[in-house]
């Protein structure tokens, strides 16, 4: 009975642990039952529930509330509170044009066993092509359960600027832009490509100012690059 035949003691199990740096638990004999037995066992790490970005990134999560209806539009960078399951208005930003998907996973902090990444239409884009294929606007990167295989989180990529998801901004976003300011596209203004295409903070709407800050990164004129700061001011 413990406490009259034995006692149990523990040492090295208040932190995680590491394979040579294991816990232990110790059962020590009382009178006539003389023994001692220590075992040892691994304190793993909490498994995070949220997609994680490493400390170095030069990607970061954006909380963007948008509601053109009350036109309103903020956007906040730098370290964000999360919510877990995932949340429409919680996406990566600092994404620049051409960056590609193996570009992004280098930067998340999680067990990318755990991690699969969609492009706008669902699907899946496989390890062959992650060097290949361009991050643009749309495309999610989630986390997945690996006992149960249950999706638990995701965070949704976008590139201001790239209206069609290709990761890149070109003549085609530029037209897009145009269709909508002609009334040709009629996008949902709740939509994520919709709100690819604002390129000032200041306005909750795609407008004029849109067509030039894209003809601008078009022609690589300095400081141009609105993605570098979310959205121009």
């Amino acid at each position: 009975m413990l406490g009259t035949d034995f006692t149990v003691t523990y040492n090295k199990n208040k932190e995680v642990t590491s394979t040579g740096n294991l816990a232990e638990i110790i059962v020590t004999g009382i009178g006539n039952y003389n023994f001692n037995s220590t075992q040892y066992f691994q304190i793993l790490p909490e498994v995070p529930e949220i997609v994680q970005i490493k400390e170095d990134a030069t990607i970061q999560f954006i909380e963007a509330t948008y509601d053109p209806t009350a036109g309103v539009q903020t956007v906040e960078d730098g370290t964000i509170q999360r919510t877990q399951n995932y949340q429409p208005n919680t996406y990566i930003g600092r994404l620049h044009q051409e960056t590609t998907v193996q570009e992004i996973l280098v930067q998340i902090a999680n067990n990318l066993t755990q991690i699969k990444v969609f492009d706008g239409n669902g699907n899946e884009i496989t390890a062959a092509d992650f060097s290949s294929t361009y991050m643009g606007t749309g495309f999610a990167v989630c986390l997945y359960d690996d006992t149960t295989g249950q999706e638990i989180d995701k965070v949704v990529a976008i590139l201001f600027g790239d209206m069609n998801g290709d990761g890149v901004i070109t003549a085609l976003d530029y037209a897009m832009v145009g269709k909508v300011l002609a009334s040709i596209d009629d996008f949902n203004t709740l939509d994520i490509y919709y709100f690819a295409g604002i390129t000032s903070r200041n306005n909750p709407f795609i407008t004029a100012v849109s067509l030039a800050a894209i003809a601008n990164v078009m022609a690589s004129l300095p400081n141009s690059d609105f993605n570098s700061g979310f959205l121009n001011t």
